[in-house]
């Protein structure tokens, strides 16, 4: 209802429901706070929302879309983890921050615009992620950690900004199509 501003850890674990709609004014979701909900298709996030916790959708297997609205600044650890069905997530350009392994295993995900306020792609953001042709990297990109795109098999090739100073070991290993990475002559440490 109206007036609830904090979805609490783990709040609608495993519970049944298919489409939840959010009251504007919630301003947290919760650690787990809707994991292992496998018939969850849809959810509206207010653009109250600044912070989605931990594990807040991971195993959610039949959630397809996901819009994150401007006023979330963190989407922490494992967020969407093991999504099987998302196919498209738009992320919008409040967002400073998107934790490890957050997209894992998201393997009908094709594609992928990371904003400008994105200067760190953690470690295995988009490990696993088998349908992901299309990524777009910002140029206020500073870091990809290690094993950022590792088994993006349908990645075809990359454009790293200029801006990217460090990429972490391991960053595309096993993107077994990928054609094509451009990478800035700026020094970049590149890992191993």
């Amino acid at each position: 209802p109206k007036g609830v501003t904090t979805i609490s850890d783990e709040a609608f674990e495993f519970c049944g429901l298919r489409d939840i709609t959010l009251p504007k004014g919630v301003t947290m979701i919760g650690k787990a706070a809707f994991k292992h909900r496998r018939d969850l298709h849809s959810i509206i996030i207010p653009d109250s929302v600044t912070v989605i916790g931990e594990k807040a959708f991971s195993y959610c297997s039949s959630l397809n879309t996901v819009t994150i609205p401007n006023s979330v600044v963190t989407i922490e650890n494992s967020v969407f983890y093991e999504c099987t069905s998302l196919c498209s997530v738009v992320i919008s350009e409040g967002v400073t921050t998107i934790g490890d392994w957050t997209f894992c295993d998201c393997k009908k995900l094709t594609s992928v615009i990371i904003p400008n306020s994105i200067t760190k792609i953690g470690e295995s953001v988009f490990w696993r992620c088998e349908s992901l042709t299309t990524v777009i990297l910002p140029d206020s990109l500073d870091i990809i950690d290690d094993g950022a795109f590792m088994c993006c098999y349908g990645l075809k090739k990359i454009k790293i900004p200029d801006s990217v100073t460090s990429i972490g070991p391991r960053a595309f290993s096993c993107c077994r199509n990928l054609q094509s990475i451009i990478i800035p002559d700026n020094g970049s440490q590149i890992g191993h």
